[in-house]
């Protein structure tokens, strides 16, 4: 700023959508300054901002501010409904994994479509909680992941549960850990509750991968592995079109 004895400038703000002006001016007062020679406190700055045009007869100073601008706010977007289905889920599953012809394929060990890991893989589980389980080992990848299917069922054991199962869909897997969507409905140890009930020492619960196929077609020998003791002996999949 400069140092009249005027004071120094203002500075000037100036919008609208069409600008038309004759002289601006953002100069400081008038004075005499310390020799008593006219002068002016200081210049100011000047800024414009329009949206369709300006016409300003003179400016001083010259604005280093002059801008097309969009004084409006942008159109309030208009709230949509969000469609939500309140049908029951189809029992015959999603077909997400596609179609299967069957000459020999053993559920537990065999591949389709792709997968790099069994279609119904199988795993043992060593604690079980409301809507997570944890399993005997870490899960490959790929081999369980979110939108599965899988099935829990108590395989040996004492107690009023054994033979007791479900299916739950799978939400997302952290190491050995599975997540479920939505919390389990039954008990899988040697009572009441799953905590402390020896699932994984004297109460046996497996957790297998239910294939959701679209067709499937069967022109030999669908199977599953034999139970070992801990899990395996069950042929468990879906089909949303057709099964033959």
């Amino acid at each position: 700023m400069g140092g009249g004895a005027g004071g120094s400038g203002g500075s000037i703000r100036i919008e609208g959508e069409s600008i038309a002006l004759g002289a601006v001016s953002a100069v400081g007062g008038t004075g005499g300054n310390y020799s008593n020679s006219p002068g002016h406190g200081g210049d100011g700055r000047i800024a414009i901002y329009y949206t369709s045009s300006q016409a300003i007869t003179s400016m001083y100073p010259a604005s280093q501010y002059i801008q097309a601008f969009s004084l409006t706010q942008p159109a309030t977007a208009t709230p949509l409904p969000t469609p939500i289905s309140f049908s029951t889920p189809s029992p015959w599953g999603s077909g997400n994994d596609g179609d299967l012809t069957v000459s020999s394929f053993n559920i537990n060990t065999n591949v389709s479509n792709g997968r790099t890991c069994p279609d119904g893989i199988s795993y043992s589980l060593i604690e079980l909680n409301d809507a997570s389980a944890k399993l005997s080992g870490i899960p490959g990848p790929n081999c369980l992941v979110a939108g599965d299917e899988v099935l829990i069922l108590h395989v040996k054991g004492s107690g009023t549960n054994i033979g007791t199962y479900e299916f739950l869909k799978v939400g997302g897997v952290v190491n050995n850990t599975v997540y479920f969507t939505t919390a389990k409905l039954n008990n899988y140890g040697n009572g009441e509750t799953d905590s402390g009930s020896g699932i994984g020492v004297d109460q046996i619960v497996m957790l297998q991968r239910v294939p959701n196929y679209r067709n499937v077609t069967v022109d030999g020998t669908l199977t599953a592995n034999v139970f070992d003791g801990s899990k395996y002996g069950v042929v468990a999949f879906r089909v949303s079109n057709l099964l033959r």
